[in-house]
């Protein structure tokens, strides 16, 4: 087989096979939402590919099967070898189950770094009511633990809410320009940021906004005329 055929198969794919997987390849590159659309698209592709390919893929497990007959000493696995690998595979469950915990500690402190988990958990065992301002990729967390008894502003779905919002949403947190005509407009009484949010500085120096919840990370900011005494 020449390296044209090995390349492409047996025939040359159409405009269709090649301009649909380069669209959604891209689009995946541009949006990490787009990447299980663009698997989607894919699988069909691919089950066409390996169809050319599998007569190839099969000649080589061929080829390296008697190299495994010759690694085994030319014989199959007797019982000695079968209650080997069950203990193996037993204490291997067995450091699985011992190293869980110290795995689950680990990532209970360093998972704020990823997303405002400690922060959101205050806001529900809080019950922090109001409109919530938060940094643009928090969306979806506070979606998840939060709806539908509170509702989001932003959140990652940017093609949903349209270019102008998403600036009248950075001017906010970048307090540019005209931020406080933007910021008052849409009365937030919830601000969940991380601490060097450029909105998080100026809501504290104007004086209107408290710190209620503070982490490695990410801090909440409440309306001080919905601070009540019996906050955590």
């Amino acid at each position: 087989m020449c390296i044209r055929d090995r390349a492409w198969g047996r025939r040359r794919p159409d405009t269709v096979e090649v301009a649909l997987p380069a669209f959604f390849i891209t689009a995946s590159l541009v949006s990490v939402r787009h990447v299980p659309l663009a698997l989607l698209v894919l699988i069909p592709f691919l089950a066409l590919a390996w169809e050319g390919v599998r007569g190839d893929v099969e000649r080589g497990a061929q080829r390296l099967r008697p190299v495994g007959w010759r690694l085994s000493g030319g014989r199959e696995m007797g019982r000695i070898e079968c209650v080997l690998n069950a203990v193996l595979g037993l204490m291997m469950v067995g450091l699985a189950a011992l190293y869980y915990p110290v795995w689950q500690q680990g990532w209970l402190e360093r998972r704020d770094a990823y997303a405002p988990f400690g922060a959101v958990d205050y806001i529900e065992m809080a019950g922090l009511e109001g409109r919530i301002f938060s940094t643009y990729h928090y969306g979806g967390l506070l979606i998840d633990t939060l709806y539908p008894d509170r509702k989001v502003f932003i959140d990652g779905r940017a093609d949903m809410y349209g270019d102008e919002f998403i600036k009248e949403h950075g001017r906010i947190y970048s307090a540019q320009r005209g931020w406080e005509e933007c910021f008052d407009r849409w009365g937030f009484d919830i601000v969940l940021t991380g601490l060097d949010a450029p909105i998080r500085q100026v809501l504290l120096a104007r004086g209107d906004f408290e710190s209620v919840y503070e982490d490695q990370y990410n801090s909440v900011l409440v309306r001080r005329e919905k601070i009540s005494g019996s906050l955590p």
